[in-house]
């Protein structure tokens, strides 16, 4: 997550609720937000063990990088780890949230574009903050919130 600067004591600080959340599922096919050619969410069954028929080896590793943010901040925080869309939408119009953080690999860009626009649609006011690795590519400036301390 871009925690620059502290930006995440800045806000939290101020009593703000956080949402941290991975892109939504499903993972590793062929759809509008990416193929399973550039996208092996399952490092062995789609690259190591692939061969291997059913008995393939399907692991899911946990999004470590959000939940570290999650146990060291002061503030309300809620953490989605491999949500579907619809438990994403679901999660952001129960509860408002001030902080909308979104975690990801570049190759999940499509669906980090997808998960700020229905976080501009259903609670507008809530910052975004995209994954720094994400922050670099020129079409994220008008997604995400420009962080300042």
């Amino acid at each position: 997550m871009a925690v620059e600067g502290g930006c995440f004591n800045f806000f939290t600080r101020n009593g703000a609720r956080v949402l941290l959340s991975s892109v939504f599922g499903p993972y590793c096919q062929d759809d509008q937000y990416g193929s399973r050619a550039i996208n092996p969410m399952e490092l062995f069954h789609n690259q190591v063990t692939r061969e291997q028929g059913s008995f393939s080896l399907r692991v899911f590793h946990p999004s470590l990088g959000i939940r570290l943010i999650q146990a060291n901040i002061s503030a309300p925080c809620t953490l989605l780890d491999f949500p579907t869309l619809e438990i994403f939408e679901h999660e952001i119009t129960s509860h408002h949230y001030d902080i909308i953080g979104i975690s990801s690999i570049v190759a999940n860009v499509g669906k980090v574009k997808k998960m700020c626009e229905v976080v501009r649609a259903l609670s507008p006011r809530s910052r975004i903050v995209v994954a720094a690795t994400l922050r670099r590519f020129p079409p994220w400036k008008p997604w995400s919130t420009p962080i300042t301390s």
